[in-house]
């Protein structure tokens, strides 16, 4: 049986899987990396179907967990709640049963570091079971790739792998990549060379976690310890619990991390004019990407689905590199 491409993105707020279709549609997959040890119930009784066992132990993943594991550690990468995760919505994916030639990232700092890609590529390739025996996916192969950089491909190909003739001037970029836990910085160019790179310990997850403290702290707001979740819907909206405007609260918290990524950008590059595009994408774009570019200026690229920026350039690289005459 035939392999499958999955491109797997694992963010620490967000697991992004994308791959075409027998189709020849692309389609993906979001789930939160949410996950718990031990094995949580159905209501009857019953063990759920997002429980796995990792290394002898039972890890349930999912929104519904209620005691999650944080995920902003540098051994996220190669934790058992990780591999747990990467499966997980593989399953959801439909590829349960299925062979997978599965491709993976790392933030670019640790990218570049050979000892974290083998740790990376040994970590995926140790088993996993379902709690409930329900197949899970056949990983074939293994590749890892690094966050940020294949952005670039997500803009200058198509989704037939083509050069897209509207970017192909292209000599070089700054992607700005903002996740959960870090923002990776790439100057990348036209031949997707890292000219230079730098991760940030810094991301959506500080915003939130200085916009429930605001939210707590304001003796208007009756606001009692709001769980991930509602802070989650909070930043998307600007709305707490839907009846309180609190964008003012999110405009603080974002103020604070803004100014580490501005330093870090000026760092890899002090003038805009040098680059033909800042792309900013990742799960904190739609928080940070209009205060960085009114900061730091140049002209901006943004996606619809900022998140899935990544794994778009990876695998249209990837039918891009199948067009490519095989050389002798």
């Amino acid at each position: 049986m035939t392999a499958t491409t999955v491109i797997v993105d694992e963010g620490s707020s967000q697991i992004k899987a994308m791959w075409i279709d027998t189709n020849g549609t692309i389609q993906k997959k979001m789930i939160k990396s949410r996950g718990q040890y031990g094995a949580m119930e159905t209501h009857d009784g019953g063990v759920s179907d997002h429980v796995y066992e990792v290394d002898g132990r039972d890890i349930t993943v999912g929104d519904t967990v209620t005691d999650p594991v944080i995920t902003t550690s540098d051994h996220y990468q190669t934790s058992d709640i990780n591999r747990a995760l990467v499966h997980e919505v593989l399953r959801l994916a439909g590829f349960g049963g299925k062979n997978v030639d599965l491709i993976v990232t790392l933030p670019v700092e640790t990218f570049y570091r050979k000892d974290k890609r083998d740790a990376k590529l040994a970590h995926i390739r140790q088993p996993v079971t379902h709690a409930n025996d329900q197949p899970l996916a056949n990983i074939t192969r293994v590749r890892v790739a690094p966050e940020a950089v294949p952005v670039l491909d997500a803009i200058c190909l198509n989704d037939d792998g083509d050069i897209n003739t509207d970017y192909q001037n292209i000599e070089k970029v700054m992607i700005v990549d903002i996740g959960g836990t870090t923002t990776d910085l790439s100057i990348v160019n036209f031949e997707n060379h890292v000219e230079a790179r730098k991760s940030v310990a810094i991301g959506v997850f500080n915003i939130a976690s200085k916009v429930k403290e605001l939210i707590q702290n304001d003796p208007n707001i009756n606001a009692r310890n709001p769980n991930d979740n509602t802070i989650d819907l909070t930043l998307r909206s600007g709305q707490f619990r839907k009846d309180t405007d609190v964008r003012h609260h999110i405009d603080l918290a974002c103020g604070q991390v803004d100014n580490k990524v501005i330093a870090a950008m000026n760092a890899l590059c002090s003038d805009p004019d040098d680059l033909d595009y800042v792309i900013y994408v990742g799960g904190g774009a739609h928080l940070l990407a209009d205060r960085l570019h009114q900061q730091y200026g140049g002209t901006r690229l943004t996606f619809d689905d900022p998140e899935y920026a990544v794994a778009m350039g990876l695998l249209r690289n990837e039918i891009h590199q199948t067009k490519q005459p095989e050389t002798a």
